[in-house]
């Protein structure tokens, strides 16, 4: 996939978000903002890309800035993991 679908895409997830922020449930909200985290994680972790929502990470491109990716990205990664269990048991058990 092309970096600047990437881009338009996460845009777009996050226009949807402020969007529907106020319309949607609870439960609803937090899996949204659970799946951008993932996506970010993804992003991150896989793709390596360093250019999120068309702002890019200013880290130096040696083992230093590799680390603050890899770490921005292992964050993400349990944030988004741990919101999507609590939309989860929202949504299950109220």
């Amino acid at each position: 996939m092309n970096t600047h679908k990437l881009i338009y895409l996460s845009v777009a997830a996050v226009l949807l978000l402020i969007l529907l922020a106020f319309s949607l449930p609870n439960s609803i909200q937090l899996m949204l903002i659970a799946a951008f985290l993932l996506f970010t994680s993804y992003l991150l972790l896989v793709k390596k890309q360093t250019s999120l929502l068309s702002i890019p990470i200013s880290t130096p491109t040696s083992e230093t800035g590799t680390n603050i990716n890899i770490l921005s990205g292992i964050l993400a990664l349990i944030a988004g993991t741990i919101i999507l269990i609590v939309a989860l048991y929202n949504l299950l058990y109220n």
